[in-house]
């Protein structure tokens, strides 16, 4: 998908005043200091350890480090992980 593409979209829903995770199906990350992490509109889980978790979503995948992590739900749109998150990445 082009840049300008998103651009584009980004426009639209700004000036229709609609949430940009429904328009562009970007996730959404919700941190509770560093203990508790929500994404929501995930596609899929690809690795999980007690020291990284690993999100494929639409656009690329984020990386969660940190210790003890484990997840505490799992739904087709929604991902809960508790533990100490210490790093955050979207590659």
């Amino acid at each position: 998908m082009g840049k300008n593409y998103l651009n584009k979209k980004e426009k639209i829903a700004d000036y229709c005043e609609l949430p940009k995770d429904i328009l562009l199906g970007v996730p959404i990350l919700s941190l509770t200091g560093n203990r508790e992490l929500r994404i929501d509109n995930l596609k899929k889980v690809l690795e999980v350890s007690t020291e990284q978790i690993r999100i494929l979503c639409k656009d690329y995948i984020i990386c969660i480090c940190g210790e003890d992590l484990q997840i505490l739900l799992y739904t087709k749109d929604e991902l809960n992980i508790y533990g100490r998150i210490k790093e955050i990445t979207f590659n």
